[in-house]
């Protein structure tokens, strides 16, 4: 799976022309930044804005994913603050839409009703200091993720460059998905997929999949 970092390819981060390019191709996903208002609506922006006029609201995202007709494609909501998960899943299946998000970013899992949770890229990040990841006693590492299983977290998110080998056969044996971000080489990403992660996000969407067509 290939998402489409917000801004992939050259265009402008959260923008409406990247936002419709994605949908126009056969990319598997695309990754939007929010941020909660002041008045609790939710809008575009990798960061906090005092004046959100000019910014796409995911609700107005909601409405380009129906008008796309594009049922395929994922779109990857990232939470900038933790208010914010629940109000897309709610939204989302306000707008019929909830089985094409995900939701990752800064989450409180237990916000999230449990039927809901599958619906999550749910980074690491929330709980640990990631620098740290690799120099974990396995025992430890295999009791965050056997806690994340039960509590309904079936896909994790990390940066690749904290993947090692180890990790990535403790998440196959415990059945939990990895995704990655944000790789902009071709060759990392066709390394990662062949190594077993489940979603690669990228600047290089587009020309990937372009130089990767049969």
């Amino acid at each position: 799976m290939i998402t489409a970092h917000a801004g992939s390819d050259g265009y402008k981060p959260n923008s409406y022309e990247f936002i419709q390019s994605m949908l126009d191709s056969n990319v598997d996903a695309l990754e939007i930044d929010c941020q909660m208002s002041s008045k609790s609506e939710v809008y575009l922006s990798h960061d906090p804005l005092d004046d959100y006029s000019e910014a796409l609201s995911l609700i107005d995202v909601y409405q380009l994913l129906i008008d796309s007709n594009n049922t395929k494609i994922i779109l990857n909501v990232d939470c900038k603050q933790d208010s914010i998960p629940l109000y897309a899943i709610n939204k989302a299946k306000e707008f019929g839409v909830f089985d094409q998000i995900v939701i990752s970013g800064k989450i409180n899992i237990s916000d999230i009703n449990p039927a809901d949770r599958n619906q999550l890229f749910f980074n690491l990040e929330n709980l640990i200091d990631i620098s740290k990841l690799s120099s974990m006693d396995i025992s430890e590492l295999r009791d965050l993720l056997q806690d994340l299983y039960s509590k309904g977290i079936r896909k994790i998110q990390l940066p690749y460059t904290a993947v090692f080998d180890e990790l990535l056969h403790l998440l196959n044996e415990m059945k939990l998905k990895l995704c990655v971000w944000t790789v902009d080489d071709s060759l990392l990403i066709k390394d990662l997929l062949n190594r077993g992660c489940y979603n690669i996000t990228t600047n290089i969407a587009l020309d990937y999949l372009h130089s990767n067509e049969d």
